[in-house]
């Protein structure tokens, strides 16, 4: 049993006041920028970051993530980057994958990396569609796929990410996923290196 700071309610389990939103586990005075959850009378965590804007919940769980006003906690992070994953944002559908990459807040799992980081690059996401182009290259959660490779890593080098087109270059030298063609592999070589 505690008693909120914020707004005087006594609170019988948890860490965050379902009046106010006020967590106990930040300490709002080492963290003065940090700002108090909404309030989620009646509902569960998840179903309150359900009912938030999912631009915001990214914009949180990175805070967490890189512990920027708050404490670093990849579980929260995760969780949050979830909720706005599942609204469909490209932004968190990535940033989920990289935690089950790197089993960060979860338990690692590239079979789930591959499939957050292919729902975000399927609308878009530039770094989604490189490392999709990664998993492919290395069969990691996905089968091993030269030209899914290749196809992923086009898309991003198209849309200028440099190191998506050194993939492109070597594809084009060595021929994995495409034919091989020398001139296109110094192309992508050239575009990779150009400020």
């Amino acid at each position: 049993m505690w008693q909120c700071p914020a707004c005087k309610r006594e609170i019988g389990a948890g860490c965050i006041c379902p009046s106010c939103g006020y967590d106990r586990s930040i300490d709002y005075t080492r963290w003065p920028t940090a700002q108090p959850v909404p309030p989620f009378r009646g509902r569960t965590v998840r179903q309150s970051a359900q009912m938030q804007d999912a631009g915001e919940l990214n914009r949180r769980g990175l805070l967490y993530y890189y512990g920027e006003n708050v404490p670093k906690n990849y579980a929260k992070a995760a969780e949050l980057f979830r909720a706005a994953a599942e609204q469909g944002k490209a932004s968190a559908q990535y940033n989920l994958g990289i935690c089950y990459a790197k089993g960060r807040g979860v338990l690692q799992n590239n079979a789930e990396a591959a499939r957050w980081y292919r729902r975000a690059a399927e609308q878009g996401h530039v770094k989604a569609q490189r490392e999709l182009g990664i998993c492919y290259e290395r069969g990691l959660g996905v089968p091993r796929d030269d030209r899914q490779a290749f196809r992923w890593f086009r898309k991003a080098a198209e849309r200028g990410d440099r190191t998506a087109m050194k993939k492109v270059s070597d594809c084009y030298l060595k021929g994995r996923g495409t034919p091989r063609s020398p001139a296109d592999a110094a192309h992508w070589a050239r575009r990779a290196e150009l400020p």
